[in-house]
């Protein structure tokens, strides 16, 4: 478990820290999954809204790299 603090922009930054919670739980002999649990925000915030659609795709570069042992790598855009 460990606190989040989006620091993006102005509206996250002034949000208060909330809490993520990795578990690790048995999904059979050979297997495990992984939860994710974003919670604590203190009600609607703008970082609740932002990150609703964050967390899956850092999950799925996570399992990208665990089952390949290479990041999933996303180049920047072009400066605009």
């Amino acid at each position: 478990m460990h606190t989040f603090s989006a620091r993006w922009s102005d509206d996250v930054a002034a949000d208060r820290p909330s809490r993520v919670t990795w578990d690790i739980l048995p999904a059979g002999d050979d297997a495990c999954k992984l939860v994710l649990t974003h919670d604590d925000f203190g009600g609607a915030t703008a970082t609740s809204q932002a990150v609703r659609g964050g967390w899956p795709e850092v999950l799925s570069r996570l399992k990208t790299q665990v089952e390949t042992g290479a990041p999933f790598f996303i180049p920047a855009p072009p400066p605009a």
